[in-house]
Order: structure tokens, then C-alpha cells, then sequence
């Protein structure tokens, strides 16, 4: 460690690339919970859209700029603020969300 943050390896940046498109690879592969509407809000965010949100950010992990980062952030905060409030039978779906987008900051960030 050098500074409180941990020392990378050569591999942990295509480790971590490799891990976010296996992640997407299943989100995609998963079918939408049906205890969610289409539609329908959930503690004021709307699930499509922030399911859209988040893939489309990590599509492009690697070239999100500023303001881009600052958006998934938001989303990212807003979506584990109201996880409680979905469905159960639908967290998982909506937890992995997360997990991919905090891939997508460690691939921009090269940790």
C-alpha cells in the first residue's frame, strides 16, 4: 500500500474488465423481475431507467467523462437507497446492477 491505496498488479485492470463484461453478460441473460412495472416508480427512481442507465455506462467503462461518472454515482446512490423498497424477488436483479457499476468505476480508475 502506498498512501492508504492499495498497489496494482500489471493483470487486476483486465481481471476487473474481464469481470464486468462476464457481469453484463448475465444481466443481459437475466429476464426483467416481474414484480416490477414497466413503468412504475420505486421511491421516486423509475427501474428501467436506471437499469438502462447503469449498462450503458458500463458499456463504456472505459471512456465515461466527468459528468458521466458524477451520473452513475447519483444513480448508483439513488437505486441502493430505495433497494429495500423493491420487490424482494427482485433485489437480486437490481443488486447486481450495483456490482456492475462499481466494476465500471474500478475499470476507469484502474483499480
Amino acid at each position: 500500500m502506498t498512501h492508504g491505496k492499495p498497489v496494482l498488479t500489471g493483470n487486476l485492470g483486465s481481471v476487473i474488465r474481464r469481470g464486468l463484461r462476464t457481469l453484463m453478460h448475465e444481466h443481459l441473460a437475466a429476464p426483467w423481475p416481474e414484480a416490477v412495472e414497466r413503468g412504475s416508480e420505486y421511491g421516486g427512481i423509475d427501474p428501467v431507467m436506471v437499469d438502462a442507465d447503469i449498462y450503458g455506462f458500463a458499456t463504456r467503462a472505459r471512456s465515461l467523462r466527468p459528468d458521466e461518472r458524477d451520473r452513475l454515482h447519483a444513480t448508483v446512490r439513488e437505486l441502493e437507497a430505495v433497494l429495500v423498497q423493491l420487490p424482494e424477488d427482485a433485489q437480486p436483479y437490481f443488486e447486481r446492477l450495483i456490482r456492475m457499476a462499481r466494476l465500471t468505476f474500478n475499470v476507469r480508475s484502474g483499480i
